[in-house]
């Protein structure tokens, strides 16, 4: 079959792997499935978590399954999709791919400060109203939520140590492309020309930027809709696209970011701070920078 990846976006959640898809998709020599996340690579993982149900159903079980987003390739150059847990569950995911696809496959691995990261992991899930605790106690919580098995966007420190995961794909992979996202928010076209480079297509394209996945507390309108049994029941003819553009536009006026606290953010600092010095001896870049933040 010619028509499978020989590219992916692996993560890291929560750093703008759903941007880099969207801009991605719109170039003409690139295919990228509907369907972000198809979740196969990383194999089963039945997680636990409030929300984790929903998690669940959208992973990919079969090869059978997961080849058939890529029925519709007709001759882009790049073929790929996009799974943030990749990156997260390294060794499972890099052996299927291996046996899968080979490791010629490009991989693009998308990081965002550690720090900022796991706050925006968390407001992710207090936006989605499952996160019932704050940041300082989310923190201490997130140890027994592991031992626990809850999906990985509960993982708000585990996710972004991120040197093991990048050396693990640098070493396994003939090509590894490692972004940021800050460099993806100042340098946008700048940035979008290396990644087109490094998947062979033309570098002169220029795709629109969405402002996407938007986090936060949410508002009591929030809160009061997403309890409406009338709304409930009207959901469930609506077709999901409908579905998603009155999420989003809710989300965008609804949604409430509080500002991290001091301590919060000062024990995340000396939780990643080893870390960041590792990735970046390792990579030889100046992503030691993440220090001073």
């Amino acid at each position: 079959m010619n028509n499978l990846p020989n590219f992916l976006i692996v993560g890291a959640a929560k750093s703008g792997t759903t941007t880099l898809y969207d801009c991605l998709r719109q170039h003409p020599e690139i295919y990228l499935p509907e369907k972000k996340e198809c979740k196969y690579f990383s194999g089963i993982i039945e997680n636990t978590g409030p929300g984790d149900e929903y998690r669940n159903k959208k992973r990919t079980r079969t090869w059978e399954e997961y080849i058939k987003y890529f029925n519709e390739v007709k001759n882009e150059a790049a073929i790929g999709e996009a799974t943030p847990d990749y990156l997260y569950y390294y060794k499972p995911t890099i052996t299927s791919i291996h046996d899968k696809l080979g490791r010629q496959t490009k991989i693009i691995i998308i990081l965002r400060h550690p720090i900022e990261r796991a706050y925006s992991a968390y407001l992710h899930n207090r936006r989605d109203m499952i996160e019932d605790l704050d940041f300082t106690n989310a923190l201490k919580a997130e140890e027994d939520r592991i031992e626990k098995n809850y999906a990985l966007m509960w993982r708000y420190k585990d996710a972004g140590l991120y040197y093991n995961q990048v050396r693990a794909f640098k070493e396994a992979f003939d090509e590894v492309l490692i972004l940021t996202q800050e460099e993806l928010k100042e340098h946008f076209q700048e940035t979008m020309e290396k990644i087109f480079l490094f998947l062979n297509v033309d570098a002169h394209f220029h795709p629109q930027v969405k402002k996407l996945n938007a986090t936060g507390e949410p508002s009591a309108l929030k809160k009061y809709l997403s309890k409406s049994p009338m709304l409930k029941e009207v959901k469930k003819f609506m077709p999901s696209f409908i579905k998603k553009m009155i999420k989003s536009n809710l989300d965008k006026r609804s949604l409430e970011k509080k500002p991290m606290s001091d301590s919060d953010r000062q024990h995340l600092a000396n939780y990643f701070e080893n870390d960041i010095f590792q990735l970046s001896e390792y990579l030889g870049s100046d992503i030691i920078s993440w220090k001073s933040k």
